[in-house]
């Protein structure tokens, strides 16, 4: 089951770097930058695991940008929720802080997450810098046990 998984991670991991290009490292943003980000990928990441773990499309890809939704669409999502539940359950709970850095004109937001088969979980989300609306441009899932360590 988690090769199945595999295709499913691979096309997220792609959208997540295809907004965050490698032509710069990642930077330390200032606090007041990390606040501002954190002040609206809080809210969009926890409205999505909800979604994830409902199995709500419309909720889950509210806050996509277009080339999300051209990306995870209905038929993905439903196949990458059935592939996470089988593989590391359902969506627990996240840390209370999160790792935000600045990537080629993007903000990246990397959270530590439970799930109920698998710990820790980790949920990138990327949002282009500059932009107002804060669509998520990337998303990624990765723990040992989604990458076939364990």
């Amino acid at each position: 089951m988690r090769f199945a998984l595999l295709p499913v991670a691979v096309v997220l991991a792609t959208v997540a770097v295809s907004g965050c290009a490698v032509s710069s490292p990642p930077a330390a943003v200032g606090e007041s930058v990390r606040a501002d980000v954190l002040s609206y990928s809080n809210p969009t990441l926890d409205s999505m695991m909800v979604a994830l773990n409902v199995g709500d499309y419309g909720m889950f890809s509210a806050k996509f940008s277009q080339a999300m939704r051209g990306t995870i669409n209905m038929d993905a999502f439903n196949s990458m929720v059935s592939n996470l539940r089988s593989s590391i359950g359902k969506y627990v709970s996240r840390d209370s802080s999160a790792d935000v850095v600045e990537i080629s004109g993007y903000y990246r937001v990397t959270y530590t997450t439970q799930f109920t088969d698998d710990s820790p979980v980790s949920v990138i989300l990327s949002f282009k810098k500059g932009d107002s609306s804060h669509l998520v441009e990337g998303l990624y899932f990765t723990s040992k046990k989604l990458l076939g360590r364990i």
